[in-house]
């Protein structure tokens, strides 16, 4: 807690197994996106939900990676694949909701996941692709 806001810091390990690192290395962007939901244990939906997207993508000129993140910071731009990953992975204080009122009497809980977005694979014929498949695909 910071001023009212909940702020959220976590990680996500194994997110780049190498066939999409292989596929991140021809200048294919892959779209990473962490959700952190705030929840009344009793009820289907979120009190508060926010979506932290990250893109990682590659630039065969300048040979780096660049790391751009949904909440408007400066891009990062790496050299090299296993730096930019973990740039790419790592989440710091997020501010994922503000604070409106004291906290609530009911039953809570916080759900944090993390989804890989579709993005158009040029190889391919600019066909689109879901990234999930590197995950549903890849051993841990």
């Amino acid at each position: 807690m910071a001023q009212q806001q909940v702020l959220v810091s976590c990680r996500l390990v194994n997110a780049y197994p190498k066939p999409l690192r292989d596929l991140a290395a021809t200048a294919t962007p892959v779209l990473l996106y962490a959700t952190v939901e705030f929840r009344d244990v009793s009820e289907r939906d979120p009190l508060v939900t926010h979506v932290e997207e990250s893109v990682l993508t590659y630039d065969l000129v300048g040979k780096t990676y660049t790391v751009t993140r949904s909440r408007g910071s400066e891009p990062l731009h790496i050299a090299g694949i296993d730096s930019a990953m973990a740039a790419a992975t790592d989440f710091r204080d997020v501010p994922w909701c503000r604070l409106h009122r004291s906290p609530p009497t009911i039953p809570t809980s916080w759900w944090v996941y993390a989804v890989l977005g579709k993005t158009r694979v040029e190889a391919l014929g600019d066909k689109e692709v879901d990234l999930m498949y590197y995950w549903i695909t890849s051993d841990p």
